[in-house]
């Protein structure tokens, strides 16, 4: 048996591709693409420092005997590329990880409402932003950077608005403001890759929500865990134990419901590591990790970042 005072570590991943793809909006705060061969190296310190489990050693709290803290990778939104660069990988070398796709885009390659979002709003200037949000948002006339006026209409979306529906109808409506047109491509995981990747036996699939929902500031919160665990088990032919909180949005009513509906553990974006023996299995914190190298990795999971980060916010 582990030690009393075991921690262990989650590592969240979004986009794995090469150098050579076609990268995501070039936005500071929306670094999610690490690079094939990063995370590769990644893998291989993860090898040596830490015992990789999987979801059902959480789940069954039965652990493989190690000195070293453990450690589990995890992949949110379900990005196409975690088939095509990111599984291959964790096959060479046997790493176990928990996937977190969101139902609506796996199942209907429906763009996420914030992937739309960044994609519209990117292509236009400051001016165009102001245009269509300043009846909307008050103080947006404010701000003159365009990375900080695209992240403060993303906040208020996510933040202010509380309902699903009437976030994606805003970005449906920026749209056609934009006369902004869709690049047609695959941007996410379909079942059949799922089924595949499942099938290795070192792949876990948990919910992200069905339209990658902000729970605890939406009333659709209720329908978003449950139908989104049931069509996964549906589509996936095996129960669903985990969820993952879209933008770390959760409450007390939140994992009231996850918990009712069956769910045995929910993860959420805040960073540092957990205890195994003080756990609360709806509060699982996960450390973020970008396209950095090995030196940066260490420092990110020392906690040092997020203290510094914390200590400074709102002095500059």
């Amino acid at each position: 048996m582990p030690s009393l005072n075991k921690k262990f570590f989650v590592f969240t991943y979004h986009s794995v591709a090469p150098d050579s793809s076609k990268p995501f909006v070039s936005i500071p705060w929306f670094d999610i693409r690490v690079k094939s061969e990063i995370f590769e190296k990644h893998l291989q310190y993860y090898l040596k420092n830490f015992c990789l489990i999987g979801e059902k050693e959480l789940i069954s709290n039965v652990f493989p005997v190690s000195n070293k803290p453990y450690g589990i990778l995890t992949f949110d939104d379900g990005y196409v590329d975690n088939y095509s660069y990111a599984f291959p990988l964790l096959c060479k070398y046997k790493v176990p990880a928990i996937f977190f796709p969101v139902v609506d885009a796996i199942e209907k390659n429906a763009i996420l409402w914030d992937n739309l979002f960044l994609e519209i709003t990117y292509q236009l200037n400051t001016d165009q932003l102001k245009e269509f949000f300043s009846s909307k948002i008050k103080d947006i006339e404010n701000i003159h950077s365009k990375e900080q006026c695209i992240k403060h209409i993303a906040d208020f979306i996510k933040y202010k608005i509380n309902s699903q529906a009437e976030r994606i109808s805003w970005v449906k409506q920026l749209s056609e403001f934009s006369n902004f047109k869709l690049q047609e491509r695959q941007r996410y995981l379909t079942i059949p890759q799922c089924l595949e990747m499942q099938k290795s036996g070192l792949v876990t699939f948990g919910s992200h929500t069905l339209s990658h929902c902000i729970l605890n500031h939406s009333h659709e919160f209720e329908n978003e865990i449950c139908l989104s665990k049931k069509l996964l088990e549906d589509k996936l032919d095996k129960p669903i134990h985990s969820i993952c909180y879209p933008s770390g949005g959760y409450n007390q009513s939140v994992t009231k419901v996850c918990a009712n509906t069956g769910y045995k553990m929910g993860f959420t974006v805040e960073p540092g590591f957990n205890s195994l023996t003080l756990l609360n299995n709806f509060e699982i914190k996960r450390f973020h990790i970008g396209n950095i190298n090995k030196y940066h990795l260490i420092f990110e999971l020392s906690g040092w970042k997020h203290k510094i980060s914390e200590k400074f916010k709102g002095k500059s």
